[in-house]
Formats: structure tokens, C-alpha cells, sequence
């Protein structure tokens, strides 16, 4: 019986240190979205490497990322042992690694809040149905003990009642069947999962997966829901509880991600690949006249956004400057640096500059492709037209 034991007990140890070692990428990932967090300290958001702030009551102290792991397994610790004890409605918000705008409540508009200590939730916006008593969560949420689901994102129903009663679930369910009928959202059905599970009151009609791999995943994320969120109030005629902050949200991850590193790459790509003289014309030549024109404008200390022409415009202007630049070297034709370029310029409304933006070729778009050449003809002063 002892031995049994003794092999449970290793058996649970095993568990929980790989399912610490799991959930920390997902932690690190899910920080990105805390205003309060890169307030404080926005490089955060940038890498796994930087240094992260983990004493949020303070406000002040910040720590490298070897300690915010061990506070964050030292609290996936205490979580274990209170639940095992019975005792896990012991833990507060104050015993959290973790910022209060990831603070995991429900039941948080009716009087009632629970505090979750396992769960991460980014609530991005809030809709309020009194007529079934019943309010709809718009959020970014991580279980820290299910690494295996990953970060997922959706639309939370939170019943009144602390019972998911079949009849909640019948209607969340229905509520969504109005919302979805219209043709854009046929594209996702793939990847919608639909719930399986309902308790103390709450339910999620569907949900999705977050590929933390992809590029800008967070901010797609927040945009989608941008649209569920909007949905959901016109088509059921729903009431804002709180202030919406996909805009919030979505710029501060923007924020974090345009950094002045990003800007710094490719000043040193454009500098190895086209001299001390190339670099300069970029930020004299491409970068004054294209603001002076509003074709960009400034986003923070180190990044811009595409204004006042389309995205291929952008790219066919940043192609033809590096072209011209080549030329004007005598060097042959060099590679544009692409993928710095898209580090440091935003597309419009604030989205990635995409493959499609920057795949478009000559030909697509013929006539402004000739424009955009005879523009930098003129901003780099050749001698002849064609480049």
C-alpha cells in the first residue's frame, strides 16, 4: 500500500512539473495582453527573454523572467496543494503572479465575483441581457493546468445562476445560431470547437484555438472578437456593460511589438546591405517623403502606419526605393529587406503588412507600379527612367 503510494505521489509530482513547464510559454504569451503589465514594463511583450514585472501590488519592481517562472510555479503550487486540501476558495487575487487585468472572475456583473486562481481571462468587452438574465464575456482566456488546450478565445455566457441549466444552454446556444447566419462567418466554421462542458453557471457556445506561432495571433484574436462582440450587440440588441477595449488591447500589443529594436534591425540590414549612403537615403528620402506626402504616419517612437494610399502603393514605393537604390550603388539588383520593413510599418487600420500586400507583382497593378517608379526617379534624383 505504501509503495502504491509513494508511486502516486511521484506520478503527481511528474504531472505537475511538465505541466508547469507547458503552461509557462502560454503565461509568457498570455502577459502580452496587460495594459497594466506594459505600463510598467513593455518590453515584456517583445520576447520571452526580457524582463518582466511580477510585483503588481508594488508597482515598481521588476524581475528577469527565471524568477517570474518561479513565482508562477510556486503559485500553480499552492493551487494544487489549497485544491487538494479542500481549501482552494483560500486563495486570493493577491497571492496571483499575475496582473489584475488577467485576474480570473466570474460571476463578476451580478454581485457575486469568483475569484479563479487558474485561470488567465483577458475581457475585452461585456454585453448584458436582462430580459434572460444572463451576460456575454468577449475574452482571451488559459487554464494554467490544461497546456494541452492552449490559449483560446471566444464568447463566454454567464448565467445569473450558478447552475448550467439545460434551458441557459439551449438559448446561449440559440442566441448564437442568430449571430452566426451571416455569410462572413462560413470561413471559420472549421475552426470553431464547439463546448462540450457547462458549470457554476456558465457556458461558451464555441470556441477557437490560438496558434501562439503564428504571426500577430493575439491581435487577430482581439479582432475577431472585435467582431463577435459587435454581432452579438446588434443582432440581439444587447447592452454594454463596460467599455469595449479591443482598440486598447490591439494598440498595446501593437505597441509592444513595434519596437524601437525592430526599427534598429533594419537600419543595420539596410546599412550591411546597402552602406552608411543607402541608410541614410531611407530615413532622409523614403521615410521624410513618403510622410510629407501621407503616405505614413508616425505610430510611437520608432514605427509608422500607412495612411493616405493602399497597402500595395506602400510596398510597390518600398520596392522601387530599394530598386533605385541598387541602381544608384551599382551593385546589381539586392534583396529588399521585407522582413524588417514589416517590423517597422503598420499597414492600414492598424493591420500587418501582409504576403498579399507585398506579393503583388509589377504587372497586378501596372500603371501605379509606374508611377511608384517615376516617384522615386524623382526622390533619388536618376539619371535615367526605368530602374
Amino acid at each position: 500500500m505504501n509503495e502504491d503510494k509513494s508511486v502516486g505521489e511521484a506520478n503527481r509530482k511528474f504531472w505537475l512539473q511538465m505541466t508547469k513547464e507547458c503552461s509557462i510559454p502560454y503565461c509568457t504569451e498570455m502577459l502580452k495582453l496587460s495594459v497594466e503589465h506594459s505600463r510598467v514594463n513593455p518590453t515584456v511583450a517583445q520576447s520571452c527573454q526580457d524582463s518582466v514585472k511580477v510585483n503588481y501590488t508594488s508597482g515598481s519592481c521588476k524581475e528577469p523572467l527565471n524568477k517570474t517562472i518561479a513565482r508562477i510555479s510556486e503559485y500553480m503550487d499552492l493551487i494544487v496543494e489549497k485544491t487538494r486540501c479542500g481549501k482552494r476558495g483560500e486563495i486570493t487575487p493577491d497571492d496571483s503572479p499575475f496582473p489584475s487585468d488577467l485576474s480570473g472572475f466570474i460571476h463578476g456583473y451580478c454581485g457575486d465575483r469568483s475569484f479563479e486562481p487558474a485561470h488567465l481571462m483577458c475581457k475585452l468587452g461585456v454585453l448584458r441581457d436582462d430580459t434572460h438574465s444572463l451576460t456575454y464575456e468577449f475574452l482571451i482566456e488559459y487554464d494554467l493546468f490544461h497546456p494541452d488546450v492552449e490559449i483560446y478565445y471566444g464568447v463566454k455566457a454567464i448565467s445569473d445562476s450558478w447552475v448550467t441549466t439545460a434551458a441557459f444552454q439551449f438559448h446561449v446556444l440559440e442566441d448564437w445560431r442568430k449571430v452566426r447566419s451571416a455569410k462572413k462567418y462560413l470561413g471559420m466554421t472549421n475552426q470553431m470547437k464547439m463546448s462540450n462542458n457547462g458549470e457554476n453557471g456558465t457556458f461558451w457556445p464555441f470556441w477557437l484555438r490560438l496558434n501562439v506561432e503564428g504571426h500577430n495571433m493575439l491581435g487577430d484574436a482581439v479582432k475577431r472578437l472585435e467582431v463577435f462582440y459587435q454581432d452579438y450587440k446588434r443582432n440581439l440588441q444587447l447592452a454594454e456593460v463596460v467599455a469595449p477595449r479591443f482598440g486598447e488591447i490591439y494598440d498595446n500589443l501593437l505597441a509592444c511589438t513595434y519596437s524601437p529594436e525592430g526599427l534598429d534591425r533594419l537600419l543595420e540590414t539596410i546599412d550591411m546591405r546597402f552602406g552608411k549612403e543607402g541608410r541614410r537615403l531611407f530615413t532622409d528620402v523614403f521615410v521624410r517623403n513618403c510622410l510629407e506626402k501621407g503616405y505614413i504616419e508616425r505610430f510611437g517612437e520608432s514605427a509608422y502606419i500607412v495612411k493616405g494610399i493602399p497597402n500595395y502603393k506602400f510596398t510597390y514605393l518600398a520596392r522601387q526605393f530599394f530598386i533605385g537604390l541598387s541602381y544608384k550603388i551599382g551593385e546589381g539588383r539586392i534583396p529588399v529587406p521585407q522582413k524588417e520593413l514589416t517590423q517597422v510599418f503598420l499597414g492600414r487600420k492598424k493591420r500587418h503588412l501582409s504576403a498579399s500586400d507585398w506579393g503583388k507583382s509589377d504587372s497586378d497593378m501596372k500603371e501605379e507600379w509606374l508611377k511608384c517608379e517615376k516617384e522615386v526617379i524623382d526622390w533619388l534624383n536618376l539619371p535615367v527612367r526605368k530602374l
